[in-house]
């Protein structure tokens, strides 16, 4: 029926509780109320290019094989900082794209300039120090003006197939997925397939906190193949 009222959970808290996970598939939410966090102004995040042996232009070599850069960053990413997110991009007929990011706790905000990208570096040394990057712009950058825009995408048109993993996938779906983007014959900037990993505050979710937790809280990876 139209009109209930799940203020707060404490009415209707089952109405609250779905809400959470299914968003406008259950309902119509009028008005919400966040909790906000604090952000530095700035932050370290940018690409790493890298492309794998016999993959690029002459001398952009990174003297590894897709998988084994595709490897390391699934090492990296099971046992990263909480701060770090990276997002991989295995690109059609292309390179190996890192996407990095360093967001700094809360309690650290108020830390100079100077010293969170020091920290970032070293939080990220495993990741960019693994063979030659071809391109490397990471930077401290403006949180609105430079992180958000990273997002942003002309409008397109794609076909797209996505998993959820609960394990880091095996040596022979790795090869498997690179071999694919390997053998694709159009080099599309809008194709490929990408690679997030899960983890983090996900993890500390109760299962039965919201309709999605008992699977979000499990998850390791996102794995998307798109096709522009």
């Amino acid at each position: 029926s139209s009109g209930i009222n799940a203020e707060y959970g404490e009415e209707n808290s089952d109405l609250f509780w779905g809400l959470q996970g299914a968003g406008s598939n259950f309902g119509v939410a009028v008005e919400m109320i966040f909790s906000l966090t604090a952000i530095a102004p700035k932050v370290f995040s940018g690409d790493i290019i890298k492309f794998a042996n016999g993959t690029g232009p002459p001398g952009s070599d990174s003297n590894h094989t897709r998988v084994e850069l595709v490897s390391k960053w699934m090492e990296f990413s099971a046992h990263a900082p909480v701060e770090c997110s990276s997002l991989l991009i295995l690109a059609a007929n292309g390179p190996v794209i890192n996407r990095i990011t360093y967001i700094p706790k809360e309690e650290d905000v108020g830390k100079s300039e100077e010293v969170l990208e020091e920290e970032s570096r070293q939080a990220f040394e495993p990741l960019i120090s693994h063979g030659n990057a071809f391109v490397d712009n990471t930077k401290m950058m403006d949180y609105w003006d430079g992180l958000q825009k990273l997002g942003q995408f002309e409008p397109s048109y794609f076909y797209q197939k996505a998993v959820n993993t609960v394990t880091t996938p095996p040596l022979d779906v790795l090869e498997k997925l690179c071999s694919y983007v390997a053998a694709c014959p159009v080099n599309s900037m809008g194709s490929g397939i990408l690679f997030q990993a899960m983890g983090g505050k996900l993890l500390t979710l109760e299962p039965d906190s919201t309709p999605t937790a008992a699977v979000f809280n499990k998850m390791k990876f996102w794995i998307i193949v798109i096709t522009q």
